[in-house]
């Protein structure tokens, strides 16, 4: 009991004679505890940013068909169960895709009036046609309309018959392109008909009012989808504080000497420190 009794005068007298290069220390820890709790705060909220634009993208990305799904299978069978569908025909098939699109062409006619000629068959000569043909962005149809034309006791009897189409050809092409939207941090994809002349040139776009491209996107991925996305930088101060480990060299300098026999505030030169310091510096 003596012994830690005078263990705790001793301390306690140690304590009371350095009190200035124990409050020094204290306070040192204090502040060193407190801009590590600064950052760590700071580094709580730029985390936060992050998930929440991320939680913001996938919530776009299920309502834009112009968005890529990054997703495995199995999230892809809740997300889109057509595209998963595709997906298991291609799998059946052996195709392993780790990209797929799925496009639905929606052709939307407008009233297209042409000029007919009435044409008669060398054979029969009871055989009459219609040939016409139309032309526009996104098709070609040439055909004949066969009728029969009969004379039954000087009144004229029609009879309808078959139409043969002999040119039929589609007159546009595909432009597909997989970008990344850097400013909402996502993969698009756009896929863009055009109309496509006789020498296979690609022309101006196919207008919506002609030729719609319903469509959705998917990269498929062997592990649950992980955001690589750099943390968001948040706005620098104009000046900040710097901490860490540090080695001192000095040629004159004045501070207190807590372990000489009379502790007190000293001239020292040159002097060797070893600390943990704080350094104001300037951002650029």
């Amino acid at each position: 009991m003596l012994e830690v009794w005078t263990f705790i005068k001793g301390a306690f007298a140690f304590l009371v004679k350095n009190w200035g290069w124990v409050v020094t220390v204290i306070a040192a820890l204090f502040i060193f505890l407190f801009f590590k709790q600064c950052s760590a705060t700071k580094d709580a909220k730029a985390e936060t940013v992050e998930a929440k634009l991320i939680a913001d993208n996938n919530l776009k990305a299920l309502k834009d068909s112009t968005i890529v799904l990054e997703v495995t299978k199995g999230q892809l069978s809740l997300i889109d169960n057509n595209l998963y569908n595709v997906v298991q025909e291609l799998d059946n098939l052996k195709k392993h895709p780790q990209t797929v699109v799925v496009v639905k062409p929606q052709y939307i006619p407008k009233l297209v009036v042409v000029d007919d000629s009435l044409i008669r068959d060398s054979k029969d000569s009871t055989k009459y046609g219609l040939r016409f043909k139309s032309v526009d962005s996104v098709r070609t149809i040439g055909a004949v309309s066969w009728f029969n034309v009969y004379d039954n006791f000087n009144k004229l009897q029609l009879k309808g018959g078959k139409t043969d189409i002999d040119n039929f050809a589609l007159n546009f092409g595909i432009i597909v392109d997989k970008y990344d939207d850097k400013a909402n941090k996502m993969t698009r994809l756009s896929i863009l008909p055009c109309f496509v002349d006789d020498a296979g040139n690609f022309g101006k776009p196919i207008s919506k009012e002609m030729l719609n491209l319903k469509f959705r996107g998917a990269d498929l991925l062997d592990v649950p989808y992980v955001d690589n996305t750099q943390p968001v930088v948040l706005p620098k101060h104009k000046y900040s504080l710097r901490s860490g480990f540090s080695f001192n060299v000095n040629l004159l300098s004045y501070g207190y000497t807590p372990f000489t026999s009379a502790p007190a505030l000293n001239w020292m030169m040159p002097s060797l420190g070893i600390g943990y310091s704080f350094v104001l510096i300037r951002n650029k």
